[in-house]
C-alpha cells in the first residue's frame, strides 16, 4: 500500500505540474495576441541635432540660444566650435552684440575651427567695409565642405554681396544659390534686393550656370529680368506685364518685395529729363578741353532751343566727384553728364549711394567680370574718345576693303602700344593677320628704319651683300621688298607722317593701301596742302570733315575764334554728349539703332558703352577727300 500511495501521490504531483505548466502557456500565448508588437524606444536627439532641426524649421533664435548653451557643457575646443556657430547665426539675426561676445576670445580654437573663424571674420568684415579684394581672397580659400547646410548659405550670400561689389558676374550665381539653403527671414528682403542687383548687373549675355536649375525660384527671376529689360523705359507695358508675372509665380519672394519698386522705377525713369548736371575739371590740366567741351554741349542745346532743360554746371574731378554727384542729385538733376577724368569715373563706378543715371565722358576697361549695371537708376553708360575705339574701327575697315595680312607701324610709346593691342584683338576675331609690327622713335633715322624693317629690305640688301662677296664683282641691285603683306596701319601724328610716307615711294613700296587713325589728321577741312600724306586713308569724325551739325560747328567758330583747331574734336565732344540724352533711351529700346552723331554714327553695345563708327577720307594731291562708307 505504502509503495501504491507513494507512486498515486508522485502521478497527482506530475499531473498538477503539467497542468500548471498548460496554464502558463495558454495565457502567454494569449496575451501574444491581444497586444501590439513591442517598438524600440526613439533615440533623443542630441543638443547638437536639436539645433539643426530648429534652423531646418526656420526658429534660428532658438539654434543660436542652444549652440550657446551646448558651448558651456563641453570641453574648450569643442566649446570654441558651438560659440562659432551660436555667434554667426546671432550675426545674422542682427543681435551685433551678442554675436561678438560669442565670435571673440575663444581661447580654445584650434585648425578645426579655422574655416569657421574665418568665416566669421569675412561676415564681420563685410560690414565694416573691408576691401573687397581681402574679402574675396578670404572667402575663396575657406574649404567650404566642412560647412552646414546653414553655413554653406550664409558663405555663399557673403561670397555674392563681395563679388557684387566688385561687379563679378559670378554674384549672380551665388546668390542665387544661397537661396537654396537655410536662410533667416529678416535676410529675405535683403537677399532678394542682392540677387535683382546680380541679375540687372550682368550682361544680356550672360549664362547661368545648369545647376542652379535646381533653385524652384530660378525661372520666375529670369522671366522678371526679362519682362523689366523689354518694358522698363514704357511703365504701363512693365505694369501690365508684371501682373501676368504675378499669376504665374505667385509664390515668388520678388512678388512683396520687388515688383512695386520696379514699376515705380520705370514711372521716374521714363519720364522726360528736365535737369542735367555736367561735371567737368573746370581747374588744372584739363581746363581747356572741359570748358571745349562744355562749350559744344551748351551750342547744341542753344540750337535746338530746348527752353526745358535746365542745365547745371559743376566743377569736379578725381575723387571730388561724389561730392559734386551728391550735390548735383539734391539739387535735382535727373542725369549726370561726366566725369572727364577716369579716376573721377572710377570713383563713381565704386560709389555705391548712386541714385541717378550717368553718361560719362570717358571709359575704363573693364576689369575680370566687372559690368555696368543695368538698373537704370545707377546705370553707367560710357562715351569716350578712347584710341582703342579707332583701332577697331580701323580693322573693320581694313577687312571690309578685303585685306586679311598687315603689317604695323607704330610709335615706340604708350599711345602706339594701346592701339597696336585693340587693333590685333579685332583684326583676329576677324580672322586677319598681323604679319609684322615695328615701332620706331621720333629721330629722323628711325623713320627710314621703319620702313626697311616692315619690308625686310634690309634682309634683301644683306643677301645682295653677301652675292657680291661670293662673287668678287659688282653687281647691279634693287632691294625686293616682301610679298606677303596687302595693307599697312600706320599710327603717326602729321610730322612724323610727313617722314614717313615718303619712304614708301623712295623704296618702291607705295602700292600697298594704308590705313591710319585721327592722329594723322591735322586740321579740318583740308587747309594744309599735304602733299607727303598722299594715299594714305583715316577714319575721324564727321565733324572734322564738316559732313554734321554745320551751323553749330560754324557758330562755335565764330564765337570762340582764338581757340586752335586741336579743340575741334572737343567741341564735337560735347556736341554728342548732349546728343546722347535723348538718344540712350531710344538705343535701350532698338539695341541695334544707329544714331549720326559729331564724332561719328553712335550705337549703345550690351555693356553699356557708347561706340563710334568713324567716316573715313583719303589724302588726294594733299587735301582730304571723303570716302564712302
Amino acid at each position: 500500500m505504502k509503495s501504491f500511495y507513494s507512486s498515486s501521490l508522485t502521478f497527482v504531483k506530475l499531473q498538477r505540474h503539467f497542468r500548471l505548466h498548460s496554464f502558463l502557456f495558454a495565457l502567454t500565448i494569449a496575451a501574444c495576441a491581444s497586444q501590439p508588437a513591442l517598438r524600440p524606444v526613439p533615440a533623443v536627439a542630441t543638443p547638437e541635432q536639436q539645433a539643426k532641426d530648429a534652423i531646418a524649421r526656420g526658429d534660428f533664435l532658438r539654434a543660436a540660444g542652444q549652440y550657446a548653451e551646448l558651448s558651456t557643457t563641453v570641453d574648450a575646443q569643442a566649446s570654441t566650435t558651438y560659440r562659432l556657430k551660436a555667434g554667426l547665426v546671432y550675426w545674422d539675426l542682427g543681435d551685433q552684440q551678442r554675436a561678438q561676445l560669442l565670435l571673440t576670445d575663444n581661447p580654445g580654437s584650434s585648425t578645426q575651427d579655422l574655416p569657421l573663424q574665418n568665416l566669421a571674420s569675412a561676415v564681420t568684415s563685410a560690414r565694416d567695409s573691408a576691401s573687397d579684394s581681402f574679402l574675396l581672397a578670404l572667402l575663396n580659400s575657406l574649404p567650404i565642405e566642412g560647412f552646414d547646410l546653414y553655413e554653406k548659405g550664409l558663405y555663399l550670400r557673403t561670397l555674392g554681396k563681395t563679388q557684387l561689389n566688385t561687379r563679378d558676374t559670378a554674384a549672380a550665381t551665388n546668390l542665387l544659390n544661397s537661396e537654396l539653403f537655410p536662410l533667416p527671414s529678416n535676410r529675405r528682403t535683403e537677399l532678394t534686393h542682392l540677387i535683382w542687383a546680380a541679375l540687372r548687373a550682368a550682361p544680356p549675355t550672360a549664362e547661368l550656370p545648369q545647376y542652379q536649375q535646381r533653385n524652384p525660384n530660378l525661372p520666375g527671376w529670369l522671366a522678371l529680368l526679362d519682362e523689366t529689360r523689354r518694358s522698363e523705359l514704357e511703365p504701363a507695358a512693365l505694369a501690365a506685364a508684371l501682373t501676368a508675372w504675378q499669376l504665374q509665380f505667385p509664390t515668388h519672394p520678388a512678388n512683396e518685395i520687388l515688383i512695386e519698386e520696379i514699376i515705380e522705377n520705370a514711372e521716374e525713369l521714363s519720364a522726360p529729363v528736365r535737369q542735367v548736371a555736367l561735371l567737368l575739371p573746370l581747374e588744372g590740366d584739363l581746363a581747356t578741353y572741359a570748358e571745349a567741351i562744355r562749350d559744344g554741349f551748351l551750342a547744341l542745346r542753344y540750337a535746338e532751343n530746348n527752353s526745358g532743360l535746365t542745365i547745371n554746371v559743376y566743377s569736379a574731378s578725381g575723387d571730388g566727384v561724389r561730392k559734386a554727384y551728391d550735390q548735383a542729385v539734391a539739387e535735382g538733376a535727373q542725369l549726370i553728364v561726366g566725369p572727364l577724368d577716369k579716376p573721377g569715373l572710377e570713383t563713381l563706378i565704386a560709389y555705391d549711394k548712386r541714385s541717378v543715371p550717368i553718361l560719362a565722358l570717358n571709359s575704363v576697361p573693364p576689369t575680370a567680370g566687372a559690368v555696368v549695371a543695368d538698373n537704370p537708376a545707377v546705370r553707367i553708360t560710357q562715351f569716350g574718345l578712347s584710341p582703342e575705339d579707332e583701332a577697331t574701327d580701323l580693322a573693320k575697315r581694313a577687312w571690309s576693303d578685303g585685306h586679311c595680312r598687315m603689317a604695323i607701324i607704330i610709335p615706340a610709346n604708350v599711345l602706339g602700344t594701346r592701339i597696336s593691342s585693340a587693333f590685333k584683338t579685332e583684326w583676329g576675331q576677324l580672322g586677319g593677320v598681323v604679319v609684322d609690327e615695328t615701332r620706331y622713335t621720333n629721330e629722323v633715322s628711325a623713320y627710314k628704319s621703319a620702313v626697311r624693317s616692315t619690308f625686310s629690305l634690309a634682309q634683301s640688301e644683306a643677301r645682295a651683300a653677301e652675292l657680291r662677296r661670293i662673287l668678287h664683282r659688282p653687281l647691279t641691285f634693287v632691294a625686293r621688298a616682301r610679298a606677303d603683306l596687302d595693307a599697312i596701319m600706320l599710327i603717326a601724328m602729321p610730322m612724323d607722317a610727313r617722314q614717313i610716307i615718303p619712304q614708301f615711294r623712295y623704296f618702291g613700296v607705295d602700292h600697298l593701301p594704308i590705313y591710319s587713325t585721327s592722329h594723322v589728321f591735322a586740321e579740318a577741312g583740308g587747309i594744309r596742302n599735304d602733299d607727303d600724306l598722299d594715299g594714305i586713308m583715316f577714319g575721324t569724325m564727321p565733324w572734322l570733315l564738316d559732313i554734321t551739325d554745320r551751323s553749330v560747328h560754324d557758330t562755335i567758330r565764330r564765337r570762340w575764334p582764338r581757340r586752335g583747331v586741336e579743340y575741334d574734336r572737343f567741341y564735337a565732344f560735347g556736341v554728342d554728349a548732349y546728343r546722347l540724352i535723348s538718344l540712350i533711351p531710344e538705343m535701350i529700346r532698338q539695341p541695334s539703332m544707329l544714331a549720326m552723331g559729331s564724332t561719328g554714327r553712335l550705337s549703345l553695345d550690351r555693356s553699356g558703352r557708347i561706340r563710334r563708327t568713324l567716316s573715313w577720307a583719303k589724302y588726294q594731291n594733299g587735301v582730304v577727300v571723303n570716302l564712302a562708307d
